[in-house]
C-alpha cells in the first residue's frame, strides 16, 4: 500500500464524473476513485463529505476493528 499515484487525465476524468455524479468536490473524489482503483477502501477525517455518505471510513473506526498484535511471552 501506498506509494505515489500519479495524477492522469483518465484520474481527473473519473473523478469529476464521481463529483458530479455524487455532488462532491473533484478533489475529495479524487480520493475515493484513487483508493477504489487500487482496490482499498478510503480512511478519512471528512466526515461531511465522505464518512457520512459511507464512502470512506474514519481511521479510529479501522483502526478498532483491526486485530491487536498477540503480545509477546515474556
Amino acid at each position: 500500500m501506498g506509494g505515489i499515484v500519479r495524477s492522469t487525465s483518465s484520474l481527473l476524468a473519473s473523478a469529476a464524473a464521481f463529483a458530479h455524479e455524487h455532488d462532491l468536490s473533484v478533489y475529495g473524489s479524487a480520493y475515493v476513485v484513487t483508493a477504489r482503483g487500487m482496490g482499498h477502501h478510503l480512511l478519512s477525517c471528512d466526515v461531511r463529505d465522505l464518512v457520512s455518505r459511507g464512502l470512506a471510513t474514519l481511521p479510529s473506526t479501522f483502526i478498532r476493528h483491526v486485530e491487536a498484535p498477540p503480545s509477546a511471552a515474556g
